[in-house]
Order: structure tokens, then C-alpha cells, then sequence
């Protein structure tokens, strides 16, 4: 959703300006820069990672080698001159309150350096979503994270002022993503707790969702939160934080700090063993609801774990998994329907990698074909979706994904 809302406001844009160089300068050539060899960063965390995914935070110290040349403030002043959409997020009356970077974005005018300073001196973070389609250095980032890991990933970029440890740039939270970060310049301090309780009704209904906690209103306890664990980063440290555990941090250096989050999208592509689940029940045509608020909280949890493919997924296993999940129910798939249903899933997950990694591929902000592809990016992926619920016979699933793969045609057709 951030990305497609980030690629309506620049097609707004594109649509509004007398030609393509008018809006992105008369420059197409990507920027000059050079990227760390990453091949044995990700073989080196991979073992572990597997080992401990979804379960435990890993710091990886001095894991990156040249961590500024994958990101610094000259790779932030690459965007001068375009109209590629950023945040900043800064404390008003108490509150953590974002805002475009550029003020002028919906006026057609390009970013400039002033609206780069200028924020920072505010004492503001500026953020980048998608940044594995913007900068040519995190797309090889994103490129070998691909490759070596084999997961779905997007990539976002936080720039924080100097702080001197006095305040929390967002409020403790969780995300829906398993987050690896990747410190770059400055020095940034993590604090990561254990999962809590989910918090439910009386009748216990899930009432808040876990893997959203603490944004859109909602602020988690101090009374939630328990042993909780500090990481402090410095250039090329690595920590990996599990989907669902509360964190927050703080700058600590008297330098501006970067840092790049690598998210692997295990709930947003359906590679959960939830969505396992519901795909063979209705492949099967079984009814696939469930009520939640019979599952405890590890009951959930297993919900939501990711789907390795590494000799993991059985049908056998997946199977008791179902059966666990709902003990009184009678009818369940056969194992030849959830060994068919795990193959359209391996190949459900290689066709949203590859489709991630043509996105990755030769990224230009300063191309307007950049943008084009991004869009173009973006509608294949929800088509990968689409077919996934046609090879698993939901329509619903399919129907949803359809109108969104619609409206891309429409963006795509309005920039020709």
C-alpha cells in the first residue's frame, strides 16, 4: 500500500508537467557510486538466521564492509533535482507527526537540497519507503538479499539527527515484517522486547492487532513490555529483529545516523503458515475461516511463521498444523491436496522474487522510465497474488487482487 500511494502521487506529478525532463531534469544517467561486495554479508548471517527466525533478535557486529559507500548523505543528495517522494517525522506538541519532505511536491516542484538541511536541522528523521526501487546502491542491497535468503524483501532508509540519546525517534512498536538492519554512518541504539501478551476482550477476541502495535492511535504499556534487551549499532553492524517484537530506538552519536531496514515480507506475499492453511482448505473447497480467538498467543504465533521451503514444509506437518488448530473439526484436506498446494506456494514465492528482482535491476531515480517500471513492479506482484488465489480456487482472493492489477493497467496506461 505505501508503495502504490507513493507511485499515485508521483504519477499525479508526471501527468502534470509538459514532458518527462521537465519533471525529472535533463539528466537521465544514473548516479555515480559504488557498492560494497555484499556476497559474503548475507552467507555469512544465513545460517543464523534461519536457525533463529522468528524467535530471537541476532546482532551481527561489524558484519558490512564500507558501510557508508552503501549509504551516506551524498547518496541522499543523489534525489536533488527529482520528484521521488520522502517523510519526515518530527516531535509537535507531543506527538510524533510526519510530513513530506519536499513542500513543494504537490505544486510539481522538485526536491532540493535546502528541504534536506532544512529537516535535519528541524530535527527531524527523514525516511524513504521502497528504497530498493530508488537508490542504486540498496537495490544491490535488496539484489543479494534476493539471492542468498530467498524471501521477499523491501527495503526503507531513516536518516535521524543528531540526538544525543534524549529521545526516541518513533515510539516502542511492532511491525509486521522481520526487519534486518544494516547501520551505516553514526551510532543508533536499539531496544528490543519479547513478544507480550496479545491483547483481547472479554470474550477473548483478538482486539488489537499484534503485528501493528503501538501506531495508529494505539500505544503500548510499559506494563506489556519485559526484559528488554539494548543493541547499539555502530557502522556495519547488523541486527535482526523477529515480525511482532516491540522496539524502539534513539540516536546516540553527535553525528547524523543512517541506518537501512531490510524487510522480508513473510505476511505480505501470503508465506505464513496461515495462509498455507487457507490455501489448501479452499483448494480442497473446505471452508477456510477460523476463529481466532479460540488460538492462545503461541498457538498464533505459529500462525504467522514463515514459510522457509527448505525441506521444512511437509505435507504431514502441515496437516497436524491444521488439525492442532482446530481439534474438533472433521473434515481436512487430503495429503496429495496439501503436497499440490505447497508446490503452487514454492512457485507462488519464486515468481514474486523474480519479479521483485527485475524491479531491483538498473534502478535510475532520475529516469522517468524508473518510475514507469516501478509501477509496472508493483501491478505484477499483486498479479502474482491474483494467480495465486485462481491456483488455489478462491475468488474472492482473486477478485481483490484483480482490481488492484486494474488500476495499475490505468496508471500505466495514462503514462504512455
Amino acid at each position: 500500500m505505501v508503495l502504490r500511494q507513493i507511485l499515485v502521487l508521483l504519477l499525479v506529478l508526471a501527468t502534470s508537467c509538459s514532458s518527462s525532463s521537465a519533471l525529472f531534469g535533463s539528466s537521465t544517467s544514473p548516479p555515480s557510486v559504488t557498492t560494497p561486495d555484499l556476497s559474503s554479508v548475507f552467507s555469512t548471517l544465513s545460517p543464523s538466521l534461519l536457525r533463529n527466525f522468528q524467535s530471537s533478535p541476532l546482532h551481527f557486529p561489524s558484519l558490512l564492509p564500507s558501510p557508508s559507500s552503501l549509504f551516506n548523505l551524498s547518496t541522499l543528495d543523489s534525489l536533488v533535482g527529482t520528484h521521488v517522494s520522502g517523510h519526515t517525522t518530527s516531535r509537535t506538541n507531543g506527538t510524533w507527526l510526519p510530513s513530506p519532505l519536499n513542500p513543494n511536491q504537490l505544486s510539481g516542484l522538485p526536491l532540493q537540497s535546502s528541504h534536506i538541511t532544512s529537516a535535519l536541522k528541524r530535527n527531524s528523521t527523514i525516511s524513504f519507503n521502497t528504497a530498493s526501487s530508488l537508490f542504486p546502491s540498496i537495490s544491490s542491497l535488496s539484489l543479494s538479499s534476493l539471492s542468498e535468503l530467498r524471501y521477499p524483501c523491501n527495503v526503507n532508509v531513516y536518516i535521524s539527527p543528531v540526538n544525543d540519546g534524549e529521545e526516541s525517534v518513533v515510539p516502542v512498536h511492532t511491525d509486521r515484517q522481520d526487519v534486518l538492519i544494516f547501520q551505516t554512518e553514526g551510532i543508533k541504539k536499539w531496544t528490543v522486547y519479547p513478544r507480550p501478551l496479545i491483547p483481547r476482550t472479554s470474550n477473548n477476541k483478538i482486539k488489537l492487532n499484534p503485528l501493528s502495535r503501538g501506531k495508529a492511535g494505539d500505544v503500548i504499556s510499559p506494563l506489556e513490555l519485559t526484559s528488554p534487551t539494548s543493541y547499539t549499532l555502530k557502522p556495519g553492524d547488523v541486527l535482526y529483529v523477529p515480525l511482532g517484537f516491540p522496539h524502539h530506538t534513539s540516536t546516540v552519536s553527535r553525528t547524523e545516523s543512517i541506518h537501512l531496514t531490510l524487510g522480508l515480507d513473510t505476511v505480505v506475499w501470503g508465506l505464513t503458515l496461515m495462509h498455507l492453511r487457507w490455501a489448501c482448505m479452499s483448494f480442497s473447497g473446505l471452508k477456510y475461516d477460523v476463529d481466532m480467538g479460540g488460538v492462545g498467543d503461541e498457538g498464533y504465533w505459529k500462525c504467522m511463521k514463515g514459510i522457509m521451503f527448505e525441506g521444512e514444509e511437509r505435507e504431514e506437518d502441515v496437516e497436524k498444523f491444521m488439525r492442532e488448530l482446530e481439534p474438533e473439526r472433521k473434515d481436512f484436506p487430503s495429503r496429495k491436496e496439501i503436497k499440490e498446494v505447497i508446490r503452487i506456494f514454492q512457485k507462488h514465492k519464486e515468481k514474486i522474487i523474480e519479479v521483485q528482482a527485475k524491479m531491483y535491476t538498473n534502478v535510475n531515480p532520475h529516469d522517468p522510465e524508473n518510475i514507469v517500471k516501478a509501477v509496472r513492479g508493483g501491478r505484477d506482484l499483486d498479479m502474482c497474488m491474483a494467480e495465486l488465489g485462481t491456483a488455489v480456487k478462491c475468488k474472492a482472493f482473486y477478485e481483490e487482487y484483480m482490481k488492484k492489477v486494474e488500476v495499475a493497467d490505468g496508471q500505466l496506461e495514462k503514462m504512455k
